[in-house]
């Protein structure tokens, strides 16, 4: 099948963006003034998409032996989930990485456009309020089949349909002043290479983590609004 051939990301621009180790995650510290004893923790907030994701950063890490940084993941299967979520939870994180869609759009009841701008919107303002750091982040297409292409659909996780969850996601986070990695330009052409049509555990969501690692830790290096994660106390 031509489907599973070997494949390899090739950059445009500066070499900063490749995936080589110049970008320098094996000695990153995450602030200019750390010392390296204090830990940084991003969270990856949803469910299987986000487990996975969570999953990919530990491996990074570990691999550029990045021994400040951590990661794990928030389990929330859709946005109106943020609304009901308890800030004593996010005390572990310095960042929380968002991205819903599956669950709305593969598990019923299934969330129409406006239901989901609305539970998603009321969920920013709510962590806002509560000073929670948090990104949005592109939501992932999945492989079609059987249950996507019968009429009537029995799971709605088409291209369609996660554009205009996304599409939601981006006008939300940009009037809302929250941040969007959209990570479209590595994961769209390869929206169909999951061997089980939904998960990418593969390279290419590797890669998809390396950037939005490098993304988050360059974020605090730029801003210095993080402080550390807060320990709990025995």
């Amino acid at each position: 099948m031509d489907r599973f051939k070997p494949y390899t990301f090739e950059w445009l621009g500066s070499h900063e963006d490749t995936d080589k180790p110049r970008i320098d995650l094996k000695n990153y510290k995450y602030t200019r003034k750390n010392q390296g004893d204090e830990t940084f923790k991003i969270c990856s907030a949803g469910w299987s998409h986000s487990r996975v994701l969570s999953a990919h950063f530990a491996y990074l890490l570990r691999v550029y032996k990045v021994n400040n940084v951590v990661a794990s993941q928030v389990k929330m299967r859709r946005p109106h989930e943020m609304k009901e979520f308890n800030k004593t939870s996010a005390v572990d994180c310095n960042i929380i990485i968002v991205g819903f869609g599956q669950w709305s759009a593969g598990v019923r009841p299934l969330t129409t456009f406006p239901s989901y701008r609305k539970d998603l919107e009321e969920g920013i303002l709510a962590w806002k309020s509560s000073n929670i750091n948090f990104v949005i982040r592109k939501s992932h297409y999945n492989a079609l089949g059987d249950s996507k292409n019968t009429c009537p659909a029995r799971d709605w996780r088409s291209p369609p349909v996660i554009d205009g969850y996304n599409e939601i996601s981006r006008s939300l986070a940009q009037k809302h002043n929250i941040t969007y990695l959209d990570t479209g330009s590595l994961m769209d052409p390869m929206w169909d290479s999951s061997e089980d049509f939904c998960h990418y555990r593969g390279l290419e969501g590797r890669t998809e983590a390396l950037f939005l690692l490098k993304k988050v830790l360059q974020m605090n290096v730029k801003y210095n609004w993080i402080k550390p994660a807060q320990k709990n106390k025995a």
